[in-house]
């Protein structure tokens, strides 16, 4: 965190599928190695491949990371700028996948994470940072019309409600994630159009 400016990303990390070529490719880590926090979705550990990565994006590195997790979204933030004061496991909306997306999802219940974050820096100490992960699920927009906007929309709301619930008088939100809303024609770039409420 340079001049109190904060550097990060949001990527699908597609369940570590390509680990060897990611692994192979220092440019791409040092350029992670930049950045004060990555917003990860289809993250799993089920055989030690988020410590994995974690392990080689803190090799010969200055920065320190940890991360949170709930489900398959996680957060990583270097902990020589932020101290992780809790995190929320935030349930979405559901609805069941229809015939033919059962080839490639479950449509289970998911969760997406909310984490708050306290700078180290004293000129913005008294700043909390509210970090809201997500991967929507994996529907065809035509087939669950609405969902989409339904699930993001319902995510913020619930964020924003531990966020006020917590009292916090001065707080910045960053939120990225995966919305899975591919569509095509005259609106497919309508994404925030499409997908966000009034959330107020």
């Amino acid at each position: 965190m340079n001049n109190n400016i904060i550097t990060y990303c949001s990527f699908n990390i597609e369940d570590f599928s390509s680990i060897k070529n990611l692994y192979d490719n220092e440019m791409l880590f040092n350029k992670f190695r930049n950045l004060d926090l990555l917003l990860i979705q289809e993250w799993k550990n089920k055989n030690n491949e988020g410590e994995m990565f974690i392990s080689k994006l803190n090799e010969n590195n200055k920065r320190k990371y940890e991360y949170k997790y709930v489900d398959r979204v996680c957060l990583i933030y270097d902990i020589n700028n932020f101290e992780c004061t809790n995190y929320f496991p935030i349930e979405l909306a559901f609805e069941a996948p229809k015939m033919i997306e059962k080839a490639y999802t479950k449509g289970r219940v998911k969760s997406n994470i909310l984490t708050i974050l306290k700078p180290k820096s004293s000129e913005i100490s008294n700043l909390v940072l509210c970090i809201i992960n997500f991967h929507l699920s994996a529907y065809k927009p035509d087939l669950h019309k609405g969902f989409h906007k339904k699930q993001l929309s319902k995510l913020l709301k619930d964020s924003l409600k531990i966020i006020q619930s917590k009292g916090y008088k001065k707080y910045g939100v960053i939120i990225g994630g995966d919305t899975n809303y591919r569509t095509i024609g005259m609106n497919s770039n309508n994404l925030i159009e499409e997908l966000l409420d009034n959330i107020r």
